[in-house]
């Protein structure tokens, strides 16, 4: 009898243990289909990181040659200004020199009427 008892409760230990082994077999499925699902979020989030720094490296290099084609237009600006400047300065010696025609004719002119 005290063997059949003994017998009984190994039966009921090795049960217990045989459920023991199914759910902790089932909460490694689990974890294991958590890992992988874990494993493609952190692979697509890695392909858009990279997606993300191409574009950033794209509207980099697009900001450089726009900042290239401004100062470049900020160059023939100044250019512009220059040839500007010296076309005011070419008027006011043109304005200059003819006032000084236009009075020195003037100047000819009285010269010619005190003769006549």
């Amino acid at each position: 009898m005290i063997l059949n008892n003994e017998i009984l409760r190994h039966k009921n230990n090795i049960n217990s243990l045989e459920k023991d082994v199914l759910n902790a077999s089932g909460r490694a499925d689990d974890i294991r289909r958590i890992k992988d699902s874990l494993q493609k979020e952190r692979d697509s989030l890695r392909s858009e990181i990279i997606k993300l720094n191409n574009s950033i490296a794209d509207l980099r290099h697009d900001m450089m040659l726009k900042t290239n084609m401004i100062s470049s237009l900020n160059l023939d600006l100044n250019k512009l200004n220059i040839r500007l400047d010296e076309a005011y300065i070419l008027k006011s010696k043109a304005e200059k020199e003819r006032d000084e025609m236009a009075q020195e004719m003037e100047s000819l002119h009285e010269r010619i009427e005190s003769y006549q």
